[in-house]
């Protein structure tokens, strides 16, 4: 979701490091603080649109572990954070 939208509709925006095994530095993370009803409301709206505007893509197990495969092989993805259930999937 682009972030300008998510500001314009009053959410604020927070950069994070996020809990996540990737090491990579082009790994982008955004929280969205304050959250209450109403946010989750604005958040649920963004959903909505990007899904309707077919702004995802849907990955199967296969290229997930693929993708985590060649992070691995790469060194952007950290195998000491992984938890032990997904490291032995992949």
């Amino acid at each position: 979701m682009p972030e300008d939208d998510l500001r314009r509709d009053g959410l604020v925006l927070a950069d994070t490091p996020g809990r996540t095994p990737l090491v990579d530095p082009a790994v982008q993370h955004v929280d969205v603080c304050d959250l209450d009803y109403n946010r989750l409301g604005k958040i649920a709206t963004h959903v909505v649109r990007a899904i309707e505007q077919e702004q995802f893509r849907r990955w199967t197990k296969n290229e997930v572990r693929q993708l985590l495969r060649d992070a691995l092989d790469t060194g952007r993805l950290a195998i000491d954070r992984l938890q032990a259930k997904l490291l032995n999937d992949v």
